[in-house]
């Protein structure tokens, strides 16, 4: 990455950061009301599973991504405040969605319900979606442009649960396995969902500050970025089971029965050898990470000697380079979208997704 793109992750993590560093001030901003007679003790325990996921850190490429769309139509720091709307959001997902799959690590860690426990972390993580809003309301905008920022955001958070509902659907059932283009359509509602608001809103800032753009630049730019996200997706579908992604167990998607693209394309090609995939799954998850990585082991051997891996890295390459040519269609020429094209680059050079396509 560029000098100037490290700079700008700074600025946004200086942005997400300084969110949670006044505790009693976002719940009063939050909720409306003066809470004095509440303990600051009781105020911090209460927001502690999402300030304690948010400290991690993270990639947070969706905010820099926002940014790079946005200015490369109109230059304007102020965008910097939306930074937290969006990642404070996906991380709220992340706290859910790691108490619905039973997993254990995240960012390194346990997660944060391993530590809080799953009440005081499913509220955490439901409350993350509305503190997140906050910052649009603190936007310098008319009411009018701030209810387009709504409308946004609730928008994408619909379509996010609904894919989330899918996912969960899948997963619960070992012998259920989706065809490809509904795994493809719940990444796009699900994976798909954060990325395209975070691009809609870099938009929607350009217009706010008198920038025209055509419902085809608008509508091309929000696809490229919705694929970007559902590459990433099938770029960790893939780390997950050939490498290692920073801060999880290499597997552990076999132990938590995720329907991934590798195994979905498995079931699709292999014939009688599924009985043997799902009886890895069972046992994995009956045993856990540790225990059951025979099992583990054994279902990645045959995703991967099956070449169903190799078809879904060709499935992603083939999603993030649409997702390249739209940006460079519909972008100004400007260095901010030579960045975000840097961007992309950067993490597919990065991911076993090009590596593996580059051994065929």
């Amino acid at each position: 990455m560029s000098g100037n793109i490290e700079q700008i992750l700074e600025k946004i993590e200086r942005e997400v950061v300084a969110f949670f560093q006044e505790d009693s001030s976002i719940i009063k901003k939050s909720t409306g009301r003066n809470l004095d007679s509440l303990s600051y003790e009781n105020i911090q325990r209460i927001l502690a599973p999402g300030k304690d996921l948010i400290l991690r850190g993270g990639k947070r490429w969706r905010p820099l991504m926002m940014y790079l769309i946005s200015n490369s139509f109109v230059s304007d720091e102020k965008i910097l405040k939306l930074c937290p709307v969006v990642e404070i959001a996906h991380n709220g997902t992340l706290i859910v969605d790691d108490i619905e799959d039973l997993s254990e690590v995240r960012r390194g860690k346990p997660c944060v319900h391993r530590i809080y426990g799953d009440d005081l972390s499913i509220n955490a993580g439901n409350q993350m979606y509305f503190l997140a809003l906050l910052n649009i309301d603190l936007l310098s905008l008319s009411l009018e442009k701030k209810a387009a920022f709504h409308e946004i955001y609730s928008r994408y958070m619909r379509r996010l649960h609904f894919g989330q509902g899918l996912d969960i659907l899948w997963h619960r059932n070992v012998k259920e396995i989706p065809s490809i283009d509904e795994y493809l359509q719940m990444c796009r509602l699900k994976t798909g969902a954060l990325s395209g608001m975070a691009a809609e809103f870099g938009l929607a800032y350009a217009v706010a500050g008198g920038v025209s753009l055509s419902e085809s630049v608008v509508s091309g730019l929000v696809d490229a970025a919705e694929m970007m996200g559902i590459g990433f997706q099938i770029a960790d579908d893939v780390k997950n089971l050939v490498g290692k992604i920073e801060g999880k167990d290499r597997g552990d998607d076999i132990v938590e029965g995720k329907k991934s693209l590798p195994v979905i394309i498995f079931a699709q090609e292999s014939g009688a050898q599924i009985d043997r995939l799902f009886s890895c799954f069972e046992s994995a998850k009956r045993l856990g990470i540790v225990d059951g990585w025979d099992s583990v082991s054994e279902a990645i051997e045959l995703l991967e000697s099956s070449g169903a891996i190799r078809k879904a890295s060709e499935i992603g390459l083939d999603l993030l380079t649409k997702s390249i040519a739209n940006f460079n269609k519909f972008l100004p020429e400007s260095e901010e979208k030579s960045n975000l094209l840097s961007l992309i680059e950067s993490f597919l050079k990065k991911s076993d997704i090009i590596i593996d396509v580059e051994k065929r």
